[in-house]
C-alpha cells in the first residue's frame, strides 16, 4: 500500500514537472515569436511581419480571392531626423521622441489599415481598401501634418520630418523584397530632389536617380581632376545703360556631361549642393573667373569687373573670406575686379554674421551684390543696413514690363529706392526691346540678358568686348 502511494507520489511530481517544462518552453517560445516578429522598443510588428503580410497580400492580389475594386497600397514612412536627434540629445532621448511620435502613428493603425516597423527609421502602413490615389494623398498628408506638431520629450521640444514613398499593390509585384525596393527608390528621389514630403513611385524614378548619381559621380572626377573638361565657364556681358559700354561679366557654369551631353545649371548644381560637392565647386568657379578677370586685364581692360554667384552653402564656411581672399591673391587680380553675388537667402539666415564677413569682403576692396532681388523678403529698410554695393532686379520682374501696365510695375520705384541707398541697379535677363527701353527711362544703371549678348566662352566673350570697343 505504501509502495503504491509512493508510486503516485512520484507520477504526479512527474507530470508537474514535465507541465511546468512544456509552460517553461511555450513562453520562451512565445518570448522568441515575440523578438522573432515585433519589435523590442515599440512593439510594432517588425520587417519580417510585413513581410508575410505582403506575401498573402499579393498572393491575393493575383488569385481569383481577391474582391472587386479593393485596391491595396503601402506607404513608407522616412524619419529622415532621426539620426540628428539621436546625435544631439542622445539615444535615451531619441527612444523616447520615437516611442511618442508612434503614439501618433497608431491614430492611423485603423480599420482598413496596419501599421509595421520596417527599420528604426522607417514605418509602413499597410492599405487593404481604398478607392483612389487622392485617399492615399489625404492620408500622407495627415501623416506629414500630425509629425509636423512638436514633439515633448522629457522636456526636449523637436518634432520629426518624415518623408512618405507611396506604391500601389498591383498583381505585378512578385514578392515583398520587390515591393521594399521599389519603396526605397521613392524615398531616395524625396530626398534627392527636396522638393515634395511624400510621393508615389513610378518606373521613371530609377532612370532619373541613376542620371543623378552618374551627373555627381562625373562632378566628382571633375573636381579631382579638373582637366577634363566637364564643366567650364561662360561669360555673360554686363552694359553700362548710360555709356552703352561694356563694364563687366557674370561667370556662369555650365555642364557637358559624357553620359548625357548638355545638363542645365539648375539640375547640376542641385545635386551638387545634395552631394556635398558645393563648395569644391564654388571655388573653383571663383579661382577660373578670377583668372579670367586677369586675363581682361591683360587684354587692357583693368577696369572691368566678373562676378561671381556664391551659394548659401559656401559662404556658410568658417573660412570664407579667407579662402576668397587667398584666390585673389593667387590670380592676381585687384579685388576690385571682382563682384560676388549673394541671394536674399543669405542675408535673411544669420544677419549678424552676414554683415560681418560682408564687411570684411568690401574692406578688401570686393564689391557685393544682391542677387534676384525680389524673390525673398528682403525690405527697403534693411538693404540700407547692409554692406552691399549693388542689387539685380530678377528676370522674374523685367518679364512684367511686357505683360503688364505701366502703373502695376514697381520697377521704377524699386530702382528710385535702391539710389536713394546708394545702389547701383542692375537688370537680368532683358530679351525685349521694350523691356530695355523702359529701363533706361527708369534710370537702371546696368542690363544683362540675351537682348545684348548670352553667356560666352572666354574666348568669345573677349572677342565680344573687343567688337563693342572698337
Amino acid at each position: 500500500m505504501q509502495a503504491s502511494l509512493l508510486g503516485l507520489f512520484a507520477l504526479s511530481v512527474f507530470f508537474i514537472g514535465l507541465i511546468h517544462i512544456v509552460m517553461m518552453n511555450y513562453r520562451r517560445n512565445k518570448e522568441l515569436m515575440k523578438l522573432a516578429y515585433y519589435n523590442s522598443l515599440t512593439g510594432l510588428p517588425n520587417k519580417a511581419n510585413l513581410e508575410q503580410a505582403l506575401t498573402n497580400e499579393l498572393r491575393e492580389l493575383s488569385s481569383d480571392k481577391q474582391p472587386d475594386g479593393k485596391k491595396k497600397a503601402v506607404l513608407a514612412i522616412h524619419c529622415s531626423n532621426l539620426s540628428a536627434i539621436n546625435s544631439t540629445y542622445g539615444f535615451h532621448i531619441g527612444d523616447q521622441v520615437l516611442l511618442e511620435f508612434v503614439q501618433r502613428l497608431q491614430n492611423f493603425n485603423q480599420a482598413g489599415t496596419e501599421l509595421f516597423q520596417f527599420a528604426t527609421h522607417r514605418f509602413v502602413l499597410l492599405v487593404k481598401d481604398y478607392q483612389s490615389t487622392t485617399e492615399l494623398e489625404t492620408l500622407a498628408q495627415q501623416v506629414i501634418k500630425a509629425s509636423d506638431q512638436p514633439l515633448d520629450t522629457v522636456g526636449v521640444s523637436q518634432h520629426m520630418i518624415v518623408k512618405i514613398g507611396i506604391l500601389e499593390l498591383t498583381s505585378s509585384h512578385d514578392n515583398a523584397d520587390e515591393v521594399f525596393t521599389q519603396l526605397s527608390i521613392a524615398i531616395d528621389y524625396i530626398e534627392r530632389t527636396d522638393r515634395e514630403r511624400y510621393a508615389f513611385f513610378d518606373s521613371d524614378m530609377k532612370a532619373r536617380l541613376e542620371r543623378q548619381e552618374v551627373i555627381g559621380r562625373e562632378l566628382r572626377d571633375f573636381l579631382t581632376h579638373t582637366g577634363s573638361g566637364i564643366l567650364h565657364l561662360a561669360y555673360q556681358p554686363q552694359v553700362d545703360l548710360k555709356h552703352n559700354r561694356i563694364i563687366g561679366f557674370e561667370a556662369l557654369a555650365r555642364m557637358r556631361s559624357p553620359s548625357f551631353g548638355t545638363v542645365p545649371p539648375t539640375e547640376f548644381i542641385s545635386i551638387a549642393e545634395r552631394q556635398n560637392l558645393i563648395v569644391p565647386l564654388g571655388y573653383w568657379v571663383l579661382e577660373t573667373a578670377c583668372q579670367f578677370a586677369c586675363r581682361l586685364v591683360g587684354e587692357g581692360y583693368p577696369d572691368l569687373t566678373v562676378a561671381v554667384n556664391i551659394s548659401g552653402i559656401q559662404f556658410a564656411q568658417a573660412d570664407f573670406v579667407e579662402r576668397v581672399i587667398e584666390i585673389v591673391d593667387q590670380t592676381g587680380i585687384s579685388p576690385k575686379n571682382l563682384e560676388l553675388e549673394i541671394t536674399e537667402s543669405i542675408l535673411i539666415e544669420g544677419l549678424a554674421d552676414t554683415q560681418e564677413r560682408l564687411v570684411e569682403l568690401r574692406r578688401a576692396g570686393i564689391t557685393i551684390a544682391v542677387d534676384d532681388f525680389g524673390t525673398g523678403y528682403s525690405s527697403f529698410s534693411r538693404l540700407g543696413d547692409l554692406p552691399i554695393d549693388a542689387i539685380k532686379i530678377d528676370k522674374h520682374f523685367i518679364d512684367r514690363i511686357l505683360k503688364e501696365k505701366d502703373q502695376k510695375l514697381i520697377i521704377r520705384e524699386i530702382i528710385a529706392m535702391c539710389h536713394k541707398l546708394g545702389l547701383i541697379v542692375v537688370a537680368e535677363g532683358v530679351e525685349q526691346e521694350k523691356q530695355l527701353e523702359y529701363l533706361r527711362e527708369s534710370g537702371c544703371d546696368i542690363m544683362q540678358g540675351y537682348l545684348f549678348s548670352k553667356a560666352l566662352p572666354n574666348g568669345a566673350a573677349i572677342g565680344k568686348l573687343k567688337e563693342y570697343d572698337s
